[in-house]
């Protein structure tokens, strides 16, 4: 429960990606590769080394012994830690689209997983993270308004799928279709028009004919 003071952007970035791959090893070529792609071979060596050196050092003043295991030229934590990404993953194996699960995701994932990092290994992460818990939203989504319920939770989940994805067609639909539900026309057409507004100035596009027609009928 200590505040960790990392030594440097690096150590931090490399506990971030051993910590992400859980109890696999990585290869130091592979760490060199996404974590010092900018340097050439001789140095991004040096700065593995320094970094895990910094690494250890860092994980040991907090109170772990033997933090990283090195093994065939590969490293790999050796932590035990509570973490929301361990929480968000028992949430999405259930498959139970409860109240429950719902708000421990609403609570833990409040954007894209590493979003403020910038880290370029991360993307296929992020995206994989993205899709599974939008998946799971909209189907816990769907069968709420479908049962006509209006509760916060629901806003909360709407709001965050918009968050996860702002250009998704299901999350477009889904949206018009909790606010038309409202009868909030004010609400609905000011979404309408930011979502527009935002597919026509990032893609060029409009809005697809399901969510213009769904759009149009309830502003009737």
């Amino acid at each position: 429960n200590k505040p960790v003071k990392w030594r440097t952007k690096k150590t931090k970035e490399l506990f971030a990606y051993l910590w992400l791959r859980g109890d696999k090893s990585v290869h130091k070529d592979k760490l060199m590769e996404d974590i010092f792609a900018d340097k050439e071979l001789d140095k991004a060596m040096t700065l593995l080394h320094t970094t895990v050196y910094q690494l250890r050092k860092t994980l040991e003043g907090l109170g772990q012994k033997a933090p990283l295991i090195y093994k065939n030229e590969s490293y790999q934590l050796n932590i035990k830690v509570q973490s929301d990404l361990a929480k968000l993953n028992d949430v999405l194996s259930k498959k139970e689209y409860s109240d429950d699960h719902a708000l421990a995701i609403t609570e833990i994932q409040k954007g894209l997983l590493f979003e403020s990092e910038d880290y370029c290994w991360a993307q296929g992460d992020q995206y994989m993270y993205s899709e599974l818990t939008l998946a799971y939203l909209l189907k816990y989504a769907s069968k709420k308004i479908e049962n006509e319920s209006q509760s916060d939770l629901l806003k909360k989940t709407i709001i965050l799928m918009n968050v996860i994805e702002p250009y998704n067609d299901d999350v477009a639909l889904l949206t018009v279709d909790y606010l038309g539900r409202l009868g909030n026309s004010n609400r609905l057409q000011r979404y309408f028009d930011e979502y527009s507004a935002r597919l026509e100035k990032d893609l060029g596009i409009k809005p697809a004919k399901k969510i213009l027609e769904a759009y149009k009928d309830y502003m009737k």
